[in-house]
Order: C-alpha cells, then structure tokens, then sequence
C-alpha cells in the first residue's frame, strides 16, 4: 500500500513539473504587445494610411503583438482621444497605458524636394525609456513608401535584408529599380558617348598606311562620338536586362567620318551600376579586289597594268576601292556612375577579328528621365 501511494506522489509530481514548464514556455513565447498610434507622414498621403502600413510591416516582423487598427480606433473613441501629432514622449506613454501595451511606437515620413527622411522610436512604457530608434536619409522621393517602412524598421531591429533590391537604398549610387520605383515601367540613361578607340593589326596597317597606297595617312587610334539609345525590357533582382542601339561616327580629329553602328544586348546591376553587354556592330569601309606582286600591289584602277591572270587575288582595305560593309562582335563591359539623377556610364568595349582588333573606351551622361508605363 505505502508503495502504490509513493508511486502516485511521483507522477502527480511529474506531471506537476511538466505543467509548470509547459506554462513557463509559453509564456516565454508570448510577444510583447506594441502600440502604433500616430505616424506623422509629411508630402505623403493621409498620416492613417502611413501608420496603418507601418503596423502591416511591424507585424510582418514577428516581433511584437501589434495593437490592431481598430482596437486602436476603439480605444480613442472610448476614452475621448486623439490620434493626431502623438508625437511627444508624454503622449507616447499615456496612449500606450490605454492600450496596455508593453511598447509604443512612432516616427515621421517627412518629404522634401527630391529627398525622404524616415524616423521611427519605440518607447517603454513602464520605464519611459527609449529602447530602439532609427534615422534613414532615402535619396530618392520617387521610392516606394512601404518598401522605406520595411527598410527602416529592419535596420533599427537589426534584422537583415536579404532582398538585393532593398539594400543600401538610402545610398545615392543605388540604381533605380522597379522595386524601389514601381510607378515607373521604363527607365532610361540613354544619352551622348564619347571616346577613343584603338586598331592592332590589319586595321592599324590600313590607319598609318600612306593615303598614295590606299590608306588614310593617319594614327592607329581616333576619337568617337555617338549617341545610345536605350531600353529596358526587364527589372527584376538585381539585375536589369537591356537593348541599346548606338549610331556613331569616328575619326574626326583626323578628318576623316567613319559611321557604324551597333546593336546590343546585355544585364546591367541594379546595385552598383555594374554592366555587361554584347551584339553585332556594323562599319562601312572601302575595299579593292587585287594582287601583290614584288610587294606592290595592284588593283582595277584604269592604269592598264591591272593583269589578274595566274594571280593570287585578295581583298583588302583601300581608300581607292569601292564602299563595303564590315560586320563584326563587340563586347562592352563598364560601370554608370551616379551623383543624384546624373548618371555617367564608363565602359571599356572590344572588337575582335580575324587579322585585327579594335578596343576603346567611352564615357557618357545624361539626367534620369523616367515615363510611366501605359500598360
């Protein structure tokens, strides 16, 4: 008898220990409760719509039990309140009482001519200290509102951003996305470019070559100038997928006009500028069909002494022959700079060929001209 009543005290002792555990998990699970009363927004919309996106993105944290809208809406009524410029710590503290919350917390989205600053506190409640507060300086008003809440409020909880589009958004060399800019389908930099390219090879022959054989007399290097004309067809991630046409004309510091144009396709990051591209470019050059014989050499110019007969006929670049059409590959890698809504791109270019190759570099600018989309 007295070991049946010992076996009973230990599983009532037992299950006592597990209902006292169990309890205390969970009430260690339990979140705190937080209060969003008033979100001064400034140059936004109405300051309800601004505090109820921050109370979406708060809770989307985990972190707190936020306070609902309308349990926030009830408590005014009830006690005669209300929800306008509860900015102050006195205010803070009495609202978070009413609503018995652990925390309160409020900020301000202030608009300014193209920039946005973003502020958030939380307070305690029972101590009246400030427990977590954080500043953001966006560089861009065209920024979606929520998507600054959310960066915002994970910096000051020390939560990572994991989505490339939504870091860093408050430095000024962060390109603009259709994350960070969804009320635009198309952005465009396209504008003037400027550089220098340079020949090896063939080509650089026929550049040096005297004009009294054929060549232009010049230097195996020559100024460009042209303009990009550019669309963007896709912007998702990191990266953003563009189609850019380039007409341009070379060799007018040697008098010459030399026209191509290029056709590119290529990825350009949304995060530092970062961009690679590649597609057919097209010059137009002159060429004559002929021989070499004894290291001269001889084309169809009326002279008489053209004579193909048992010869090894070529084509080559001749300023005397007739206009061609050359294609060829180019491949284009640079970075775009940017400083506000200038942007200045940089990119480093290669033409390879069969006997020859072309490689320059090219600078441009323009100011960001973005058009909303008709779809």
């Amino acid at each position: 008898m007295k070991g049946i009543i010992l076996f009973i005290r230990r599983i009532v002792l037992l299950i006592t220990i597990f209902c006292v555990t169990g309890a205390y998990l969970q009430a260690q699970n339990v979140l705190k409760r937080v209060g969003i009363v008033y979100i001064d927004s400034k140059g936004w919309t109405e300051n309800q719509s601004t505090t109820q996106l921050t109370r979406i993105e708060l809770g989307k944290l985990n972190l707190y039990d936020v306070v609902d809208r309308y349990d926030v809406e009830d408590m005014l009524k009830r006690n005669n309140k209300k929800d306008e410029a509860c900015m102050s710590k006195a205010c803070l503290l009495e609202m978070g009482k009413l609503l018995k919350a652990d925390y309160v917390l409020s900020g301000s989205l202030e608009k300014f001519n193209n920039k946005v600053l973003v502020m958030f506190r939380e307070v305690d409640v029972l101590s009246g200290n400030t427990t977590h507060t954080v500043i953001k300086d966006y560089p861009d008003a065209k920024i979606e509102m929520q998507v600054m809440i959310e960066v915002a409020l994970k910096e000051m909880y020390s939560i990572k951003i994991t989505d490339p589009n939504k870091q860093n958004l408050d430095k000024k060399n962060t390109m603009t996305t259709a994350v960070t800019n969804p009320g635009d389908a198309t952005v465009s930099i396209g504008g003037p470019r400027f550089g220098f390219a340079f020949f090896t090879g063939y080509t650089a022959n026929f550049m040096t070559r005297p004009k009294s054989q054929g060549g232009h007399g010049g230097y195996p290097a020559m100024f460009q100038f042209g303009y990009q004309f550019e669309k963007m067809y896709l912007d998702e991630g990191n990266l953003q997928a563009l189609v850019e046409f380039i007409p341009s004309l070379s060799g007018m510091d040697q008098g010459l006009m030399l026209p191509s144009f290029t056709l590119l396709n290529g990825f350009r990051s949304a995060h530092g500028g970062w961009e690679f591209a590649l597609g057919p470019t097209l010059t137009w050059t002159r060429e004559a069909e002929g021989y070499m014989e004894s290291g001269t050499w001889h084309f169809n110019n009326g002279d008489g002494n053209y004579n193909p007969v048992n010869k090894q006929l070529q084509t080559r670049s001749d300023t005397r022959g007739s206009i061609k059409t050359k294609p060829g590959l180019l491949l284009a890698v640079g970075k775009t700079f940017k400083s506000g809504k200038l942007n200045m791109p940089l990119n480093f270019y290669v033409v390879p060929r069969q006997n020859s190759l072309q490689f320059g570099v090219s600078y441009g600018f323009n100011a960001m001209k973005s058009k909303p989309s008709n779809n």
